[in-house]
């Protein structure tokens, strides 16, 4: 059957803004740290702390800047005061743009007790690389994620203690390696909530990763057991290692292999055909793919293989995460190098990268609709992809603090064309397994991109919005009990919430034991699944293709939540094709793809 390369869809529907949570008036009123120029700094570094990036530089502030100097002129004798306004800034230029690790603030009598440190590569736009609340000033250390590179760097202060405004003696900024030590000691040293940036070496720091999804305080663990030669872990590092090895030959994979074009005319849109929807007619010359269609669920329609970018983007997806979970517990630098390639060809290089959008994602031949359904193409696994860049930033060779730069603003567009975008927003309101990885991607996004409070009302967002309708105080979950997929699609939709009961844990939300008003619990349905995936019973419900291991993952991940029926279902679980790996990524995936 030939077919049209370019495929006819009209325009998408008028889109809206969901609103956001505001920054708060006195945080916005931007204090800068912009570090001074490559002479200043250079010539600074010789006579104060060894390392100290901001020694000599030009500084300049918001109030009384006739004393601004002082801030960066490598002594803590000199002080530099602000106004009594709650809000102030001090702008420090390095000259080029450094790699960064920490800083160091030696505070006079007037503390800020709460402030954010931002960086930029130019002095307009910032991103906010974290934030300290509870300061009690001294001297105070502050980790800036890993891989943070930039000329300029912005410090916010929100609040001070005191009657007398802010007063700073000396801001230290230090890259990665020897930093030297504090100006002076006159109070403890303290540091933000996120951890200080790994330096990049041929193996991971010691560091704990920041992941997602996956817990990087386990992840450590595991690797430690396998550096002291665990036995236990030895046959399944060997799988993983496979795994990887096949991995360093396939690829690299980019939206622009693809021979169709979207109709947006650009070939860096995402395209992809809906699986379960069927032609009626055979195809001619003037109805090329038989048009109308069908949906048969369940039935996968062969054809949407045609188009490439659906099979690339989980090619891509596996490797990258086998690749980067190889690194990580090897130290092998040829895994991560490939691991980055992968990722630059499909994200980053303006070449080959995938623009930031699934307008045309499972879209029906013949259709105009708006097909919210397509996000399900990347929300079912993108979270590897944002655990992979993590571990990549905890010291991968060759990862630089512009590739984690260029990910994150992708992240941070994706995430704005899934909270804005018609389809983007049809996909989040669906109630069955659809809305439940949407809002477990928009989750995950919104940890990766430092939107905190946005993460944590979606994941709560969960207990009234869906929760009361997808679980019965029984276990069952109706909407995928109604699929000709049933037990697949059940274990599905448990994969989307035990992922996102993960994410809710370095929110401070526990999903895992909310309760909806009627008694429905994740636990709950998860404990459903038991009885059919460990033998112990048959599945009475509609499935075109029982497999026993879709719901092992799940169980794990209930089990190392405390479900005790989980625990005690391990040892009965049938591995899935290919092993169990939880021991190495404990994290749920989907084991029975069937798209």
């Amino acid at each position: 059957m030939s077919r049209d390369t370019r495929l006819h869809r009209s325009g998408a529907a008028p889109t809206t803004t969901k609103h956001r949570p505001a920054i708060g008036a006195a945080m916005a009123a931007a204090i800068a740290l912009v570090a001074g120029t490559v002479g200043a700094a250079s010539a600074g570094t010789t006579t104060g702390i060894p390392g100290d990036l901001a020694c000599g530089a030009v500084t300049t502030t918001s109030s009384n800047s006739g004393s601004a100097a002082a801030v960066t002129d490598c002594t803590a004798g000199t002080t530099w005061q602000s106004s009594t306004s709650s809000s102030a800034h001090v702008n420090i230029n390095l000259g080029s743009t450094q790699a960064l690790d920490h800083l160091t603030i030696v505070w006079g009598s007037g503390y800020a007790t709460k402030f954010a440190v931002r960086t930029s590569p130019d002095g307009s736009s910032w991103h906010t690389q974290t934030t300290v609340t509870g300061g009690t000033g001294g001297t105070q250390t502050v980790a800036l994620p890993a891989g943070v590179s930039a000329r300029h760097v912005q410090l916010l202060l929100d609040d001070y203690a005191g009657s007398n405004g802010y007063v700073i003696d000396e801001v230290e900024v230090f890259g990665p390696g020897p930093t030297g030590t504090p100006s002076q000691s006159a109070g403890p040293t303290t540091s933000p909530t996120s951890t200080a940036s790994p330096t990049p070496t041929t193996t991971p720091s010691a560091g704990v990763p920041q992941t997602v999804v996956l817990d990087g305080a386990t992840l450590a663990a595991t690797r430690a057991r396998l550096q002291a030669g665990d036995p236990a872990l030895t046959a399944d590092l060997k799988t993983l290692r496979a795994n990887a090895d096949s991995a360093l030959t396939a690829g690299p994979w980019s939206v622009t292999d693809k021979t169709q074009t979207p109709p947006s005319g650009d070939k860096h849109d995402y395209l992809s055909q809906a699986p379960y929807w069927w032609p009626t007619k055979p195809a001619t010359a003037s109805n090329p793919y038989g048009c109308p269609y069908v949906q048969k669920d369940g039935q996968r329609n062969p054809a949407v293989d045609d188009i490439s970018d659906h099979k690339e983007r989980a090619q891509m997806f596996n490797a990258v995460y086998s690749l980067t979970l190889a690194w990580y517990y090897t130290g092998d630098p040829t895994y991560a190098q490939r691991a980055e390639l992968d990722l630059r060809t499909w994200f980053t290089n303006p070449a080959t990268a995938m623009n930031p959008n699934l307008d045309y994602a499972q879209f029906i031949p013949c259709s105009t609709a708006v097909r919210g359904e397509g996000g399900i193409d990347f929300s079912q696994q993108f979270t590897d992809v944002i655990d992979a860049t993590a571990l990549l930033d905890n010291g991968a060779p060759g990862w630089t603090g512009a590739d984690h730069t260029a990910m994150t603003n992708w992240y941070s567009a994706f995430l704005h064309w899934n909270r804005t975008s018609a389809n983007g927003q049809a996909e989040f309101n669906a109630t069955n397994n659809h809305g439940s990885f949407a809002a477990m991607e928009e989750a995950a996004l919104a940890v990766a991109t430092g939107q905190t409070d946005l993460a944590r009302s979606l994941t709560t967002g969960v207990e009234t919005r869906l929760l009361p309708g997808q679980l019965n105080p029984d276990g069952s979950q109706p909407q995928e009990l109604a699929r000709t997929r049933s037990f697949h699609y059940s274990a599905f939709n448990l994969l989307a919430l035990t992922r996102l009961s993960m994410i809710g844990r370095h929110l401070g939300v526990d999903l895992w034991h909310y309760s909806t008003p009627a008694g429905g619990s994740i636990v709950k349905s998860v404990d459903y699944l038991i009885p059919a995936a460990t033998g112990a019973a048959s599945w009475n419900h509609p499935e075109l293709d029982f497999q026993p291991y879709a719901a092992t993952d799940v169980i794990h991940a209930a089990a190392a939540a405390g479900d005790p029926k989980a625990v005690a279902a391990q040892p009965k679980l049938p591995a899935p094709p290919g092993g169990d790996l939880w021991a190495l990524r404990p994290a749920p995936e989907q084991l029975d793809p069937i798209s």
